[in-house]
């Protein structure tokens, strides 16, 4: 079930759907109680502002919000049993691996990681806890960026993708990795102008849990 107020958002999200066989609902913000009660959805693409509408236990929930929230609040979503955060502003790849993840499938951007079943739940979540530190630290050089972008801040800035490059694979984030791969080049080639880091760090955000 797709719940949200921007009709292109939710078109993208069907054809998606459609797309690897999974059949969705696209649903307005009121008919919510009758469509979740009628249908009973295993999941939810759910625009963060109604949030408080789905009531219903055992529906994966991927909570989507037109302002990404700070990395703090993203941890404080998966700790209350969100699957997954993301920003409105997703490109059809992105909707595909969103879905695709909500549902348990395999999808089309990263290779299956059979090995990420075998790593500890203990492990896993140190992990979780080192990355969103690190997603945190992007989020804040990206924004100082913005305001002066010295030579200082794009080697740290380079230093820490490379951190989250070589870890994230290892942990089932293939994709996540992939991207910071290909940042990094450019970080190393000082091709700054060529750089979209709010797309980058808008990928990665979700990528990364």
């Amino acid at each position: 079930m797709c719940i949200d107020d921007d009709p292109t958002f939710c078109q993208m999200h069907k054809n998606e759907a459609n797309a690897i066989g999974i059949q969705i609902s696209v649903v307005s913000p009121e008919q919510i109680d009758e469509k979740v009660r009628d249908l009973k959805p295993a999941a939810c693409v759910l625009n963060a502002n109604y949030r408080t509408k789905i009531s219903e236990d055992g529906i994966k929930t991927s909570l989507i919000y037109k302002t990404l929230p700070i990395v703090s609040d993203l941890k404080e979503s998966k700790l209350s049993g969100v699957e997954y955060v993301g920003g409105q502003s997703m490109s059809a790849d992105e909707a595909h691996y969103l879905l695709t993840k909500l549902c348990r499938l395999a999808n089309r951007l990263e290779p299956e990681c059979d090995w990420v079943a075998e790593i500890p739940e203990s492990l896993m979540q140190d992990y979780l806890k080192l990355a969103f530190e690190r997603l945190a630290h992007i989020e804040h050089l990206i924004q100082a960026l913005k305001k002066q972008a010295t030579d200082a801040l794009w080697e740290e800035l380079k230093n820490v993708v490379h951190k989250i490059a070589g870890s994230a694979g290892l942990y089932g984030r293939s994709k996540a990795s992939e991207i910071c791969k290909e940042v990094e080049i450019k970080l190393k080639n000082k091709e700054y102008s060529s750089l979209d880091l709010d797309n980058f760090y808008r990928q990665l955000y979700l990528y990364i849990q």
